[in-house]
């Protein structure tokens, strides 16, 4: 799911693209903070498995351990962040206590955590040189609103199945 819409959110790039390896919307966020929530491990382990075959189209100069480390620190940092949202909500492991208004709240420690780790990433490995701060903003920013996007789809979603579940309910088989 993150490489499909990965590739979607590249029809973006004219208008969202801020610099390089950060756009203003970036959806795969939303997707990668998902799947992280729900399926933990093997979550961030599709995603990262994703990113780093996608990382070969949008860093085409950088080497292989760049680009390893890249999707490393950029996997484990959004895994960090979902973690440390789920304890600072105390959201139990389970999900079951978890309420939507903790989805924006855990999206913004997470999109914090992964937009500093990784831009530091990016300073360390000579990927980007200056602007820490201003990408640090910039990627918080597209990735909360990709998150956004993608959570208020699957909220409309799950009020959809809820509301055609209960009109079969209440509607008499013929």
């Amino acid at each position: 799911m993150y490489w499909v819409v990965f590739r979607l959110n590249a029809y973006t790039d004219d208008w969202t693209m801020y610099d390089q390896g950060i756009h203003l919307i970036f959806l795969p966020a939303g997707v990668k903070h998902l799947a992280i929530l729900l399926a933990r491990g093997w979550g961030a382990l599709g995603c990262g498995l994703a990113l780093f075959w996608l990382s070969f189209e949008f860093w085409q100069e950088a080497s292989l351990p760049q680009l390893l480390g890249y999707t490393m620190v950029s996997t484990l940092a959004s895994w960090l962040g979902v973690m440390l949202g789920l304890r600072l909500l105390q959201v139990q492991g389970n999900l079951a206590n978890l309420r939507f208004w903790h989805l924006p709240v855990m999206d913004l420690v997470t999109t914090g955590v992964h937009a500093m780790l990784v831009n530091a990433f990016f300073m360390m490995a000579a990927m980007k040189s200056e602007h820490w701060l201003e990408n640090v903003l910039a990627m918080m920013l597209g990735d909360y609103i990709g998150s956004f996007i993608i959570l208020v789809g699957l909220w409309g979603t799950l009020l959809a199945v809820r509301t055609v579940r209960r009109h079969r309910l209440k509607t008499p088989p013929s």
